[in-house]
């Protein structure tokens, strides 16, 4: 069985509802749980996520993840406005399911997945920018590194993976990897980190070396569309899953009002957001007619 899980906030609302509706509406089959992890999402929202799928349950940050996290910030201040990203990591500790899709909720599925759901692999994932860019990673300060010659011993990571979309084995979902993870938050593990990424650090640096690289059709950085094409020939059009991953975000439509993105690609993928946000609130007001949405797990 396959559990899919995200994070989500009041503020990541509307993206959790187009992730999951799409999600739903491009691998059909489906019948797995889904997961939503948070740390205080109100009862509305809750509600609102419960309504466009069944099977939806929702997890509250665990009690080690949550002081993991505040001794780190207390340590990098400047992570207290990024430390929700963090909470993906409790999605190594949900146990009892075969295989587990971690997805962003700034990520919009525009074609069926299914094909990955069987593969045996015990960790699929995309490339990063840096990797699409021919680079690496430096493995203390997780800064972009320049790519090495063939001669060069390989380092733990050349080959940096982008943390929005991920599919795991379901062993890997277990209490020894999930305590191993949270201790990659240690403030003294962070000391010379010195880009903002957050779990996409303690991700890489733990996992380096299983993992199996998809094509980035399969996670489309939309902030990298220029480097993706320069580096695969995949273009927008090619793209099963799309990835709004920095900012503006497609719902935040007072920053795309007063600094509207000069990208025509990415003004077209927005669009075809809008089309799956109006989608959804139809999906959700129909089964309130029907008669109400189903209780908060």
């Amino acid at each position: 069985m396959v559990c899919l899980a995200t994070v989500s906030s009041q503020r990541f609302l509307p993206g959790t509802l187009v992730m999951i509706h799409s999600f739903l509406k491009w691998n059909p089959a489906f019948d797995g749980e889904i997961v939503i992890l948070h740390e205080d999402l109100p009862e509305a929202a809750r509600g609102a996520l419960s309504g466009i799928g069944c099977r939806i349950s929702f997890r509250k940050t665990s009690p080690e993840l949550a002081a993991r996290i505040a001794d780190l910030v207390a340590s990098r201040p400047l992570l207290a406005e990024r430390r929700a990203r963090f909470l993906s990591l409790d999605a190594f500790g949900l146990s009892g399911h075969d295989r587990i899709l971690l997805c962003d909720s700034d990520i919009l599925f525009v074609g069926a997945v299914d094909d990955l759901l069987a593969r045996p692999e015990p960790l699929l994932c995309a490339a990063d920018g840096a990797l699409h860019r021919g680079n690496g990673r430096d493995p203390d300060t997780f800064a972009e590194a320049r790519a090495l010659s063939q001669e060069t011993p390989v380092r733990p990571l050349d080959r940096p993976f982008n943390a929005g979309l991920l599919l795991f084995h379901g062993a890997l979902a277990c209490e020894g990897i999930h305590g191993a993870l949270l201790d990659h938050l240690r403030p003294e593990r962070w000391r010379d980190v010195v880009t903002p990424h957050t779990d996409q650090v303690v991700l890489n640096r733990h996992f380096a070396g299983i993992q199996t690289l998809l094509p980035a059709s399969y996670n489309y950085l939309l902030a990298f569309r220029s480097e993706i094409y320069a580096t695969t020939g995949i273009r927008l059009t090619d793209a099963r899953v799309l990835h709004f991953n920095g900012s503006p975000k497609p719902w935040e439509t007072d920053a795309l009002a007063t600094s509207p993105p000069a990208d025509p690609g990415f003004l077209q993928a927005c669009r075809r957001w809008y089309d799956t946000w109006s989608d959804a609130l139809v999906t959700l007001q129909a089964r309130r007619l029907r008669g109400g949405l189903p209780a908060c797990r």
